[in-house]
């Protein structure tokens, strides 16, 4: 069974991230993301599972692309809950 991918660093970097990273709106939203770890660790393929509303996706996944780096071999999939 493959393992599932784990982001590099801390949660709480991530966190961080996301607050002085966003777009500066302050919206209220929960986005589940699946994705496909390509060659440079990085999430490809990414797929929308849950979602309240379109620029909220554009949002996560924007987020999820400029995020940290993940641990996994390539083609590792894994999912991630984004909230705003």
């Amino acid at each position: 069974m493959a393992q599932a991918p784990a982001k590099v660093g801390e949660v709480s970097q991530l966190i961080f991230f996301m607050k002085n990273c966003s777009s500066g709106k302050r919206i209220s939203a929960n986005i589940l993301l699946s994705f496909t770890l390509n060659k440079k660790s990085t999430p490809a393929h990414i797929k929308v599972l849950e979602s309240a509303c379109k620029p909220c996706e554009t949002e996560a996944i924007r987020l999820l692309k400029e995020g940290p780096h993940w641990v996994g071999k390539p083609g590792a999939k894994g999912k991630v809950r984004i909230e705003f």
